[in-house]
């Protein structure tokens, strides 16, 4: 029964770990691309399309 109560745990465990994780892993990659000027010109493009909602309305 302890086993089972232990794999129990480590399902409902693992996937937070999986998705920590994940997060660490985008948190790192984007440090390490914050300083390419492709990733600049597109946080530039994605920060004009916020700010610009209806840029193109007929589409």
């Amino acid at each position: 029964m302890a086993t089972t109560s232990r794999s129990r745990r480590t399902v409902a465990v693992s996937p937070v770990l999986v998705q920590a994780a994940r997060l660490r892993k985008v948190i790192n990659d984007r440090r390490g691309l914050a300083t390419s000027p492709v990733t600049q010109k597109i946080a530039a493009l994605d920060h004009n399309l916020q700010h610009e909602p209806q840029a193109y309305p007929n589409h």
